[in-house]
């Protein structure tokens, strides 16, 4: 089969590789019909067959062509579900690791009642505002934390699972559902926690 394509400005017909070898489209295949022309231009490539003008549709991408593509659009799935569920501002993101700090601080001392402003800064301001103790902000704050590493452990293990699940399925139909299998139950996950 020798494949060609056709240069748009000049009507001009030029092989190309197919599998790494060059084949000359042979005199006897000009001109090109402008059925042909027409069809190639618009988008529908044509080859030349050896008899005639075909229509041309690429091959197949191999396998792990397939499972890159599916893994990679999978993983931008998880991280953007992960963003939704985490911080992107640093400044914040450091606030809350000093809540949780705090708020770990706080439960180890066994909770006490009188606290100063300067020793506890996060939980004297946070609960009254929210009409909690200092112990029920303290708590929800420590459960809140490790809601969310549970959640990052789920993400990163699901990320790992596409790069075994994804090639192990039989064909792109099945890899898809194995990737959007995974990036659901991290969904499922962002969600509860969300709750």
């Amino acid at each position: 089969m020798k494949y060609a394509t056709i240069e748009p400005s000049s009507g001009h017909i030029t092989g190309f590789y197919d599998d790494r070898i060059h084949h000359d489209i042979p005199d006897d295949a000009l001109p090109i019909s402008e059925e042909d022309w027409q069809a190639h231009i618009a988008g529908n490539a044509r080859y030349w067959d050896g008899a005639g003008w075909a229509p041309f549709t690429p091959p197949p991408d191999p396998p792990e062509v397939i499972d890159a593509r599916i893994i990679a659009a999978a993983e931008r799935q998880i991280d953007a579900i992960a963003d939704q569920v985490y911080t992107i501002s640093v400044s914040r993101g450091a606030r809350y690791e000093r809540k949780y700090a705090e708020a770990e601080r706080y439960r180890a001392a066994g909770y006490p009642g009188t606290v100063s402003a300067q020793e506890y800064p996060f939980l004297t301001a946070e609960a009254p505002v929210r009409g909690l103790t200092k112990r029920q902000l303290a708590d929800a704050i420590i459960a809140a934390a490790q809601g969310y590493e549970a959640f990052a452990a789920l993400a990163e293990a699901k990320r790992v699972q596409l790069k075994t699940d994804v090639p192990a399925a039989a064909d792109e139909a099945a890899k898809q559902a194995a990737a959007d299998a995974l990036v659901s139950e991290v969904q499922q996950a962002a969600q509860a926690l969300q709750q």
